[in-house]
């Protein structure tokens, strides 16, 4: 038995830099005061429709690693917990982690997070 809840789902990972360049010149984006997230469709014939996602926090956010490396922690940890249960599953994310990323309260991350989804599926 496990002690992870049931939603949290194994996330395919965009690694290469061409995979995010792909989502950002094709997919849609929504930012809010403590995140970005682009998403992109899969196309229908693709086998594997699991969800992707993929985490970018430039040097312009931070010039210290140690935050910038804390900010994608808690990028991945909210793409774990909110992604299976509310994102599309034929969908690759982009999450880029903001300054105000690093300090927000992790429930209004969450809370911004959920808002950018709502938003892009109506979109």
């Amino acid at each position: 038995m496990s002690d992870w809840p049931e939603h949290s789902a194994k996330l395919g990972r965009l690694k290469k830099r061409q995979e995010f360049q792909d989502i950002q010149l094709s997919g849609q984006s929504w930012v809010s005061s403590s995140i970005i997230v682009q998403l992109r469709q899969h196309p229908q014939d693709r086998v594997d429709q699991t969800a992707r996602v993929g985490f970018t926090v430039s040097k312009k956010t931070s010039k210290k690693a140690v935050e910038r490396n804390r900010i994608k922690r808690r990028l991945r940890a909210l793409a774990q917990e909110v992604l299976p249960a509310h994102g599309p599953k034929n969908t690759d994310f982009v999450l880029i982690g903001r300054r105000e990323t690093l300090d927000v309260p992790y429930d209004r991350l969450k809370k911004d997070f959920l808002w950018c989804l709502k938003r892009l599926q109506n979109k």
